[in-house]
């Protein structure tokens, strides 16, 4: 079993951070394949926020997924609440995955996401931008991350 570790800084954006949430919500599970953990860093969070990421809270659990999330009173920045995320959950995960508080999630991006392990690198990245239906979709992608996650910028 593959341990997988999601992290997600948001910063005043609760519209889009309910659209990610929810994405991941319908597409992601613990499974027999992934121990999926979820962690969501909240830059001077609103009310709003904190309330979003406690109604989903139950939801991930429900799906075998350890969802946690802290709450920063103020922006200490993208880079230092992932490090944060990183310090408290990580430990023991073998993959890391990293998104933007924007990105909405088709299925089964985890199963290809990791296809990297079929390929000799210590360390991958793939940026392709968000799922936003309303927008063309990037020439650049890799084809089997465009067929299979549906990418848009």
């Amino acid at each position: 079993m593959k341990r997988v570790a999601i992290l997600i800084p948001s910063y005043k954006r609760p519209d889009v951070l309910r659209y990610t949430l929810e994405g991941l919500y319908q597409n992601t599970a613990s499974d027999e394949e992934f121990q999926v953990g979820l962690y969501v860093g909240l830059n001077k969070a609103s009310d709003q926020e904190v309330l979003i990421v406690e109604e989903f809270k139950d939801k991930f659990k429900s799906k075998g997924i350890d969802f946690k999330y802290i709450s920063e009173e103020k922006n200490i920045g993208k880079a230092a609440v992932l490090n944060k995320l990183f310090d408290l959950y990580c430990a023991g995960y073998d993959y890391i995955v990293t998104m933007d508080n924007d990105i909405y999630i088709k299925k089964p991006w985890l199963k290809y996401l990791l296809i990297s392990e079929k390929i000799d690198f210590e360390l991958m990245g793939i940026s392709c931008g968000g799922y936003w239906p309303h927008v063309p979709q990037r020439e650049n992608c890799p084809s089997v991350i465009q067929e299979n996650f549906k990418f848009h910028v």
